[in-house]
């Protein structure tokens, strides 16, 4: 067996016959593990196909930013799921987006990762993928270590050159009233176009309380998809915090697409009213 160190956070390129003649090349963290060795790994089913949904085949993502998991289901020739099996992941073009997998403490992105399968057979890369700078589209390979010619699957990721733009609220932008003490819920749903006015099919929006007047009031985190016509429906959970006397209190909600904050920001405002006021 060769092993190799590229020096980055422990992590090792192991190759050899100590795997089977598909394994060229596997990732292993030597500080944390990432995939135990090959000689305490109990030998799993031949993987015949990896499942991807078509949604998570093929994905779009803002730049410098999170994409689709690279998720995958490992089935063997009879169609049970495969747990405990290796399955590599190789970045064969980046499509000059920049993109790769993001390793903490490794000052660049890697173009290769690893993903143990679950019991379900559900495979997930250790390392999240990270979008790149530029415009474009990345392949991504993932194959068994143990698998049949077939099982491979090529993923590609996809860098935007489109702009998150502007958000609109459709509904439930009123403003929300209640008594401290007490929680409100609101359903809001938005729409997101980019700079051309077309709906932003891809990523997410966010929504956070902001304390204007320090009423130490609360917000259930509230992140949801984009929908196929641009739209997403949030449930947002305001926690009013106990506050008798004085004035009525002001805070506001803000809904916004991560990473495009200064330019799709928009608010619904928040009262805390005075306890036992009708």
């Amino acid at each position: 067996m060769n092993d190799r160190s590229d020096g980055r956070h422990g992590r090792q390129s192991v190759s050899g016959g100590a795997l089977s003649a598909e394994a060229a090349t596997y990732f292993v963290d030597a500080d944390f593990m990432r995939i135990r060795p090959p000689t305490l790994f109990p030998a799993a089913q031949v993987v015949a196909r990896l499942a991807v949904p078509e949604a998570n085949l093929h994905g779009v993502s803002d730049a410098n930013g999170r994409a689709p998991h690279l998720i995958g289901v490992a089935f063997d020739a009879m169609g049970s799921r495969v747990s405990g099996a290796v399955i590599q992941y190789h970045v064969e073009s980046d499509g000059g987006t920049g993109s790769g997998f993001y390793v903490e403490g490794v000052d660049h992105l890697l173009m290769d990762s690893v993903a143990v399968t679950q019991d379900d057979g559900t495979a997930i890369p250790m390392d999240r993928w990270v979008t790149g700078p530029n415009p474009g589209t990345a392949a991504i390979r993932a194959t068994p270590v143990d698998g049949t010619p077939d099982a491979s699957v090529l993923y590609t990721r996809t860098v935007s050159d489109r702009v998150p733009a502007t958000l609109r609220i459709l509904s439930g932008g009123e403003v929300i009233r209640n008594r401290p003490g007490e929680i409100a819920t609101r359903v809001a749903t938005v729409e997101l176009r980019d700079e051309q006015g077309d709906p932003v099919t891809w990523g997410r929006v966010a929504a956070e309380l902001v304390d204007d007047d320090k009423t130490r009031s609360g917000l259930a985190t509230a992140i949801r998809d984009m929908d196929a016509n641009g739209r997403a429906t949030l449930e947002i959970s305001v926690a009013c915090w106990f506050w008798r006397g004085g004035p009525t209190k002001h805070f506001h909600i803000e809904i916004y697409r991560p990473g495009y904050r200064e330019t799709t920001t928009q608010s619904i405002p928040c009262e805390l009213i005075l306890a036992g006021a009708p």
